[in-house]
C-alpha cells in the first residue's frame, strides 16, 4: 500500500472511522517520498493542500481515464491542462473539473478538436452531424484495432476473441434528445462456443438494454431472472 493509503487506514472498506482492528490498533502514520509525515486524513490534507496543482492534474488525468475508458497518452496532455484551467475559473470545484471533461476535445487522433459531448447534442446542425460522424468511425476504428489483436492473441484451444464478448454501441439511439431507443449494438467474439456470429438481430421496439445485458450474463454461465429493469432474457 503506498503512503496516501496508509493514512486512510482508519476508514474501513465502507468508510466507517475505526480505531482497531480487531485488538490491534489502526498505525496510520506514513510518509511521502519527500519526507512529509503523515498519521492520518488531516494530514494527507494539509498536504494536499500544499500540491494543489499537482493534485488537480492527478485528479484530472484520473477523471478523464475513467471517461474514456483508455489509458491516457502524451497526445491527451493538452486536455488535461486546458481542463485544469477551465476548473481554476471556479475555484477547482468537482462540478467545475466534470463539466471541463465533458467540454473537453479528447481524441486528437481523430482530427476533430470539438469536445465529443457538445457535438452529441447537435441540434440538427450539418456540420456538427458530421464531426460528430468522423469521431464515431474514429471510435468504431479502435475497436476494431481491440478485435483484431484479441483475434490474434492465442488462448487455449483457439484465441481470446473466440472465449471472449465484446458488447459495444451506444445507450442512445439519438443523443441529441438522450433518446433510449433503437440502439447500435453490437457483439462480438464466440463467448467459448456460446455466441454465434455473422447474424443481425432486430428486436421490438422499447425493448430494455437490461433485456441484452441478461442474455450476455447468461452465455457466462450467470444465470439471472432479473438485471436492472429487465423483462426477459433476449434470445442471441
Amino acid at each position: 500500500m503506498d503512503p496516501i493509503g496508509f493514512s486512510m487506514e482508519n476508514f474501513d472498506l465502507i468508510g466507517k472511522w475505526r480505531d482497531r482492528e480487531g485488538k490491534t490498533a489502526i498505525d496510520a502514520t506514513a510518509q511521502l517520498v519527500d519526507g512529509t509525515k503523515l498519521d492520518g486524513p488531516v494530514s494527507l490534507r494539509r498536504a494536499l493542500l500544499t500540491r494543489s496543482d499537482a493534485f488537480v492534474t492527478v485528479a484530472t488525468e484520473k477523471l478523464l481515464t475513467y471517461s474514456l475508458g483508455r489509458a491516457l497518452t502524451y497526445t491527451d496532455m493538452p486536455a488535461v491542462r486546458a481542463i485544469a484551467r477551465d476548473a481554476q475559473k471556479s475555484d477547482y470545484r468537482f462540478s467545475a473539473l466534470v463539466l471541463a471533461i465533458t467540454k473537453s476535445a479528447v481524441y486528437p487522433a481523430s482530427g476533430i478538436r470539438e469536445a465529443f459531448h457538445n457535438l452529441s447534442h447537435h441540434s440538427h446542425v450539418r456540420a456538427n452531424m458530421d464531426k460528430l460522424a468522423v469521431l464515431n468511425t474514429y471510435h468504431v476504428t479502435t475497436m476494431s484495432y481491440l478485435i483484431q489483436k484479441l483475434k490474434a492473441t492465442p488462448d487455449g484451444d483457439g484465441n481470446l476473441l473466440d472465449h471472449s464478448v465484446v458488447l459495444y454501441g451506444s445507450g442512445m439511439g439519438n443523443s441529441n434528445q438522450h433518446d433510449h431507443e433503437d440502439l447500435p449494438i453490437v457483439l462480438l467474439g464466440g463467448a467459448s462456443g456460446r455466441l454465434k456470429g455473422g447474424r443481425h438481430l432486430a428486436f421490438p421496439a422499447k425493448t430494455t438494454m437490461s433485456n441484452l445485458l441478461l442474455a450476455v450474463l447468461d452465455k457466462f454461465g450467470i444465470p439471472l431472472e432479473k438485471f436492472g429493469d429487465s423483462t426477459a432474457k433476449l434470445e442471441i
